[in-house]
């Protein structure tokens, strides 16, 4: 599985004739979802979807976008599930959606702002979580469920007042320095840098933090260059914390740094699932060791977990094998010990709409479970559930196939 899941990271990460990994040249959301023009000429313009301002402990990343490949895309337009009403429609008249042909490919990808005049602070995770592994969002409707036993009253009230309290980015317990001014650095350079105070719950508090110092060509990265997607970062939760941690609000001169790719093929009957997240020391074991030469840098920058079902393989522990991104799930509850297809196997639509994320187990619910009862499930895709617009009316553009690979609009 780990090989599987090396040789797919090498294959989407490979470089193409204008230097971008291949995976950054395939679909967004606004190609697929609702009206799907594609976009002409095809360039690298983000559409970053970052967590609002005040959201911190709500397990938001930083900033995000989903690429998917032409298959998926093809098949999404195909069957209608760009649209809203589809789904809705389906919704008591058949238990999944459509199966998605084997070489359908969804990517969602992590990033992090970097100043350009000076220091930034980003979170290392080093597999030490700062809070109780059973806090963060969904504690409370899992303490609703009984999933911890009986319990007081009190006893209820406490474990429902820590819905924020995961461990999310924020909590991390190390950060590094990022330097975009020298392309190395000498070996134990360290320097001081302002984040979170980790000893304070509710993340208010911040304080200086001594950090290992790497330069941002450790990352891939790109230079912001467009007014209206830096106006969108500041007003949501990256603005906010630049102006915390910088004293300024991001600008055309910033930089994002690629931190950590989701990567969910359909391989395998219930997809395969690859998680990857930026490390320091990605070739610690036992991370690194396994990872082949045909994954060219900066993407051998990556430590990797790699999932094919919700029970199999066994972890040590003897639960289900933990796959979990740690920008994307630490701030669940049980995120930091969850498998990524006890996240998605909730992902349906219900007759009045979206479905819960919350509360996430590890591990498979059963096909008969009541909790499936009447919902439409999309095949462990929340991007069927979150992307889909409301329908204009306008019927699906008939595709065609271009010279270049891509499926193409008339």
């Amino acid at each position: 599985m780990r090989r599987h899941a090396w040789e797919d990271w090498a294959a989407f990460t490979a470089r193409t004739s204008s230097d971008l990994p291949v995976m950054l040249t395939w679909y967004q959301n606004r190609e697929i979802f609702g009206d799907g023009t594609i976009d002409s000429p095809r360039t690298l313009l983000p559409q970053f979807l970052t967590g609002p301002q005040d959201s911190l402990g709500e397990g938001n990343p930083p900033i995000s976008f989903n690429v998917y490949d032409k298959t998926y895309r093809a098949h999404v337009r195909a069957q209608g599930y760009q649209w809203r009403d589809t789904l809705k429609a389906l919704v008591g008249r058949q238990p999944v959606v459509s199966d998605f042909p084997e070489s359908a490919v969804a990517i969602k990808t992590v990033w992090w702002p970097v100043r350009h005049d000076g220091l930034t602070a980003f979170p290392v995770w080093d597999d030490t979580p700062t809070r109780s592994t059973d806090w963060g969002n969904g504690i409370g409707l899992l303490v609703d469920e009984g999933y911890f036993g009986n319990l007081t009253l009190a006893q209820k009230a406490e474990l429902k007042s820590h819905e924020k309290h995961g461990n999310e980015w924020g909590t991390f317990q190390r950060v590094v320095a990022i330097d975009p001014s020298r392309d190395s650095v000498p070996r134990g350079e360290t320097a001081s840098v302002p984040f979170f105070d980790t000893s304070d719950l509710s993340l208010q508090m911040d304080t200086n933090r001594t950090a290992n110092v790497v330069p941002l060509a450790k990352f891939l990265h790109v230079k912001l260059n467009d007014a209206a997607t830096v106006e969108k970062l500041n007003e949501g939760l990256a603005g906010q914390m630049a102006q915390r941690f910088w004293g300024r609000a991001i600008t055309e001169d910033d930089y994002l740094a690629l931190v950590a790719v989701h990567v969910t093929t359909r391989e395998a009957p219930d997809w395969v699932w690859v998680t990857l997240w930026w490390h320091d020391q990605p070739d610690a074991a036992p991370y690194g060791n396994d990872r082949p030469p045909a994954v060219l840098f900066p993407f051998d920058q990556f430590r990797m977990e790699v999932a094919q079902s919700g029970d199999v393989p066994v972890a040590s522990d003897g639960g289900p094998n933990i796959t979990f991104n740690p920008y994307l799930e630490g701030g669940f509850a049980l995120g930091v010990q969850s498998n990524c297809i006890g996240c998605h196997q909730r992902a349906v639509w219900t007759a009045s709409g979206f479905g819960e994320v919350y509360p996430v187990h590890r591990g498979s619910i059963s096909p008969n479970d009541p909790f499936f009862a009447g919902k439409l499930q999309t095949h462990l895709l929340w991007s069927l559930v979150f992307r889909p617009r409301p329908h204009t009316g306008e019927p699906p553009p008939k595709l065609t196939e271009c010279d270049d690979g891509f499926l193409c609009e008339p």
